[in-house]
C-alpha cells in the first residue's frame, strides 16, 4: 500500500513523557496513504481532522480497559439502590446512552474501538467545525492528522444517531421503541450511513442526514494547524 513521509515530533516512550522535552525532537515517520476501516471495510485516505489542545503526538490506548471498567462500575452504581436519589436524578441522560452503546459494542462489535477510550475525528473541516461549535462551545484547536503506523484500529459511524438518542432519551418508552424499531445501536456500530426519519415518531424535524465520525484506537500524527 502506498506510503508517505512526514517530519513529526518524536513519540514518547511512556505516558509520562508526553509532556516532556523529548517531544521537541523530530523524526521522519512513514505513514500509510490509505487505511481500511474496521467496521465497514472501506479503504479511505489517511487524512482526518481532530479538535484538540495543542500537542503533536497523542495516544489514547493507555488504560483502555480500566476506563471502560470504571465507567460501567459507575453506571451500575447510579442505577442501584445504593445510590442516593438526588445524585441519580442529577446525572445527565448521556450516561445511560453511552452505557447502552458500550454494552452493545461489547456484545456485538468487541473488535471496534470503544467510545469510552478513543479519539473522535472527522474527514472534513466542515464537520469538525460543526462539532466544535455544537459540542465543545467553540473551544479547542483543529488539526489535520493521520493515523500513526501503530494505530490499532479505526471505525466509521453516523454521529447523528447519537444525537437522535440524546433527543428522545427523555421519553423512556420512545427511546426503547426507536432503538428496537430502527435498530439504532446496530446501525451505529455497523457504520450504516443513512438518513433517520424523525417524522415517523411525531417530530417536525423530518429527515436527519447522516454525518460521519471516526473512532481511533491507538495513535495519530498531528499535521497542519487549521484554526
Amino acid at each position: 500500500m502506498p506510503t508517505s513521509s512526514r517530519l513529526v515530533y518524536k513519540p514518547p516512550k511512556s505516558y509520562n513523557e508526553i509532556t516532556t522535552k523529548q517531544n521537541t525532537f523530530t523524526e521522519v515517520i512513514i505513514l500509510l496513504e490509505k487505511i481500511t476501516l474496521a467496521n465497514t471495510g472501506e479503504t479511505i485516505n489517511n487524512k482526518f481532522y481532530v479538535l484538540e489542545t495543542p500537542g503533536k503526538w497523542n495516544q489514547n490506548s493507555f488504560y483502555k480497559e480500566a476506563k471502560i471498567k470504571d465507567f460501567i462500575c459507575f453506571f451500575n452504581y447510579i442505577n442501584s439502590s445504593n445510590c442516593p436519589n438526588f445524585i441519580a436524578r442529577a446525572l445527565p441522560i448521556t450516561i445511560n446512552i453511552e452505557a447502552d452503546l458500550e454494552m452493545y459494542r461489547q456484545n456485538h462489535f468487541p473488535e471496534l474501538p470503544s467510545r469510552l477510550a478513543c479519539f473522535f475525528v472527522f474527514d472534513n473541516l466542515k464537520s469538525v467545525k460543526q462539532y466544535k461549535e455544537e459540542e465543545k462551545n467553540n473551544t479547542g484547536n483543529i488539526f489535520e492528522i493521520s493515523c500513526a503506523p501503530e494505530t490499532l484500529k479505526i471505525s466509521k459511524h453516523n454521529m447523528e444517531l447519537v444525537t437522535v438518542l440524546r433527543v428522545i432519551a427523555y421519553n423512556n418508552d420512545l427511546y426503547h421503541k426507536v432503538i428496537q424499531e430502527e435498530n439504532l445501536l446496530y446501525k451505529y456500530w455497523a457504520g450504516i450511513m443513512e438518513p433517520f426519519d424523525y417524522s415517523k415518531y411525531g417530530s417536525n424535524n423530518g429527515l436527519i442526514l447522516p454525518r460521519a465520525e471516526y473512532l481511533i484506537e491507538g495513535s495519530y500524527i498531528s499535521g497542519l494547524y487549521q484554526e
